[in-house]
């Protein structure tokens, strides 16, 4: 099982499902080599 952590400013606004959706279309070549993986997402806390 792999886990992935995603903080991105793109992720404000967004539901969850659209925020994991960004992130497997990023990665869908990797992923379609693993077994499982679970997906961590967030949009950043601060403005920095």
């Amino acid at each position: 099982m792999f886990e992935v952590s995603v903080e991105a400013k793109e992720f404000a606004g967004l539901s969850r499902v659209k925020q994991h959706r960004l992130v497997t279309e990023s990665l869908k070549d990797e992923i379609a080599e693993m077994h499982g993986i679970r997906i961590h997402t967030t949009p950043p806390t601060s403005s920095e």
